[in-house]
């Protein structure tokens, strides 16, 4: 996986999202856990008589505005209800869909519902965010929380309705995210769309293909009688989706056509080749000249859609008029730390600057607590000349074969070679050859801490420069990258990743006594 550009990579995996096509991690995602129906009933008249007096009379305001963010560190209320439920279903709720601000990771926990139905779950924000919520079989939804705010929900076992009322925080918001999310309806945008621009002659007239779909759902947005909170919301993700088809059109392509079914890959050449095909037919960038028109409202951290947007994006399309904004996105590339090849500005708001510091020093209480573990160096060396760190390293291992392998905690490809390699360890064990892991703050801390106790070796947590080094050093921009090294310190050729040639290469170098 590679370790430059990665914020177009989140602008992927956020394409990948609105196709519905998002596998990552265990937890699914609201999308996978939709249903191909239609949710117009979600919201109409339907028999109150088994609901508890206290959901009989909702009433739900004419309308609501998103709040200008702002920082205000506490903790979100949810409530859930669940109508017809016994023990034995054992149903969990899943809450993921966004970072909060001040966490390097993204937050992805489930909750299971006590033996009544009910469940109050208390989520640490610092302002206002879109979150999504399933259970496992029903469909899931998009709601808004608030710091020192109580949502609550009214809810069903039922894959047909499941969301029966919302009170509190947002209810006629949340009510009208729940009814625009309609899987039938999204399906035959993305059809129409993908009809379009196959049927347009030109590469250079498909940019205003996209536009007037662009244009069109946010007329039919703002045509609604949604609140002004949710059309603001809405608008936000088409300007968001706009812009990512613009921006990384052959990506876009290729999975709308997976999720429309009109695509089957079988392999990653298929893959590559076909992205080198769609790739001619837009032109890729977008004009320099474009403004944000909803990206950049006040309100706009309140949407999932503005955390994907790149600062330096950010600043250029919304013309440096929003420099608080500007600031929550540099705060949080900042404290996510996936930017490598980037030197990010510090926040000029103060308020941004005291997220960033308590987040270091968080980090550096863990890191001072690693620092007593067994096999782990966390900030040990931080003080070694980036050109320096290699020998610095090795010289710790002498008489020793020495596997340096370069990973982080989001790298795919990185996980599944641990696991891999798990057998193969287990028969070297006994003999003089060394595991070492090495990784960057582009892997957050506490993920960093909680992944290494189930990957035998020692771990280094190193600093930016000096894992910028490595990779200049290893001649590579991708991970993971493995090295062997024999009992003198010198470099082993390695014929390749797989797991046979890595073992013969280690076995080889090995003291003739020692095989």
């Amino acid at each position: 996986m590679t370790t430059k550009g990665f914020f177009a990579t989140i602008s992927l995996v956020a394409a990948l999202v609105s196709c519905g096509q998002n596998q990552k991690q265990e937890t699914p995602s609201a999308n996978d856990a939709a249903a191909a129906v239609s949710v117009d009933s979600a919201v109409c008249e339907i028999d109150k008589t088994d609901w508890p007096a206290e959901w009989r009379d909702v009433q739900y305001a004419a309308d609501e505005t998103l709040p200008a963010a702002k920082i205000n560190k506490g903790v979100a209320k949810l409530c859930i209800r669940m109508l017809d439920y016994k023990p034995e279903m054992k149903m969990t709720l899943f809450v993921s869909g966004f970072t909060p601000l001040g966490q390097p990771q993204p937050f992805e926990k489930k909750f299971p519902l006590a033996d009544d139905g009910t469940l109050t779950v208390e989520i640490p924000l610092w302002m206002t965010r879109e979150v999504c919520i399933f259970f496992s079989g029903l469909r899931g939804t998009n709601i808004l929380l608030s710091p020192g705010q109580e949502t609550s929900i009214l809810m069903r076992a039922d894959k047909e309705r499941p969301y029966l009322a919302f009170d509190g925080f947002m209810a006629k918001t949340n009510r009208d995210l729940l009814a625009d999310y309609d899987f039938d309806a999204k399906q035959k945008r993305l059809a129409q769309l993908c009809d379009d621009i196959d049927q347009c002659p030109a590469p250079e007239k498909r940019p205003a293909v996209l536009k007037a779909a662009f244009d069109k759902r946010v007329a039919d947005v703002m045509a609604s009688d949604y609140t002004s909170a949710a059309k603001e919301m809405l608008c936000m993700e088409a300007e968001a989706d706009y812009l990512e088809w613009m921006s990384l059109f052959p990506h876009k392509y290729l999975f709308s056509m997976l999720a429309l079914n009109r695509l089957t890959i079988n392999s990653s050449e298929q893959k590559d080749s076909l992205l080198s095909v769609y790739g001619k037919m837009l032109i890729r960038t977008m004009p320099d000249d474009y403004v944000y028109k909803f990206l950049n409202k006040a309100g706009a951290p309140c949407g999932q859609s503005f955390w994907r947007q790149h600062y330096k994006i950010f600043e250029k399309k919304s013309q440096g008029k929003c420099p608080f904004l500007s600031d929550l996105l540099r705060t949080q590339t900042i404290i996510v730390g996936r930017n490598l090849g980037d030197v990010v500005p510090e926040p000029r708001n103060e308020e941004c600057k005291a997220v960033i510091r308590e987040f270091e020093a968080e980090k550096q209480r863990r890191a001072a607590a690693l620092a007593k573990t067994e096999h782990v160096f966390c900030g040990k060396f931080d003080d070694v000349r980036p050109e320096k760190i290699l020998q610095t390293i090795l010289d710790r291992y002498k008489g020793k074969v020495v596997l340096i392998d370069m990973w982080e905690t989001w790298c795919g490809p990185c996980r599944a070679g641990h696991k891999a390699m798990k057998p193969m360890k287990e028969e070297l064990t006994g003999k003089p050859v060394q595991f070492v892991y090495l990784a960057s703050p582009s892997s957050p801390l506490p993920t960093w801490q909680e992944l290494i106790a189930d990957i035998a070796g020692d771990h280094y947590y190193l600093t930016a420069d000096q894992y910028r080094y490595l990779l200049s050093h290893f001649e590579s921009n991708t991970i993971p990258i493995y090295a062997i090294y024999d009992t003198q310190g010198k470099r082993i050729p390695l014929g390749g990743h797989n797991l046979d040639t890595i073992k013969a290469t280690i076995e080889e170098a090995l003291p003739k006594v020692q095989k």
